[in-house]
């Protein structure tokens, strides 16, 4: 037995809990609601374990009730976990809506080659600020309106186009946008085209009618 494994072998329901951990691919952020959707002992037991852990330097915490097991490259050390994972672990914690802002998404989909210099994502829960040594996460809560289109394909558009503005979202980056989207997303946008700005609306229809 490998001494990681047998850190789990304290009692049976322990080692449970330790195994379904063991399970979660290294730098993948996980939650304790979903450590006891597995049924795998109580709340006391499972938050024990992930205490046990984060003591021994065997996961990180990064923020109530958010967790990952770290990841090591040979050359740069300990890997950051992805901020889009992480987003995406703190909005399924709450139950949250998550969406790209808008430099993220356009960065995202080619229209400008400027790196956003924070992530920032939208949802419909409360804002909040999650800090991973030098890398800043922001979540900011928005209308319910903006948020209808954030588990479809339309909403990182809308929101990239948003970003840009009239002035910047021409011709051509309607054009390139066309190229790259399928029928699925073009329905999207079909469903969801009342949601954005007016001066959006007719680059989006060229957008949609394009090779269809």
């Amino acid at each position: 037995m490998s001494a990681q494994r047998a850190l789990f072998s304290d009692d049976k329901r322990r080692s449970r809990i330790g195994e379904a951990i063991l399970a979660i691919e290294k730098g993948q952020p996980f939650t304790t609601q979903e450590l006891l959707a597995q049924d795998l002992g109580s709340r006391d037991a499972i938050d024990q374990t992930l205490s046990r852990l984060v003591r021994r330097g065997d996961l990180r915490r990064l923020a109530r009730g958010l967790y990952y097991r770290p990841k090591h490259h040979p050359a740069l050390g300990e890997l950051i976990p992805d901020t889009n994972l992480i987003a995406q672990a703190a909005a399924r914690k709450t139950g949250s809506k998550l969406l790209a802002s808008g430099a993220q998404s356009a960065n995202r989909l080619g229209l400008t080659t400027q790196v956003p210099a924070k992530a920032v994502f939208y949802t419909d829960g409360r804002s909040r600020r999650l800090k991973l040594g030098h890398e800043i996460i922001d979540l900011r809560h928005v209308s319910p309106r903006r948020m209808s289109a954030a588990e479809t394909g339309a909403g990182p558009i809308i929101e990239a186009l948003r970003t840009l503005g009239p002035e910047h979202a021409t011709e051509s980056i309607g054009a390139a946008l066309a190229k790259q989207l399928d029928d699925r997303t073009k329905d999207d946008l079909i469903e969801h085209l009342h949601e954005a700005p007016e001066w959006m609306k007719p680059l989006l229809r060229k957008v949609i009618s394009s090779n269809r």
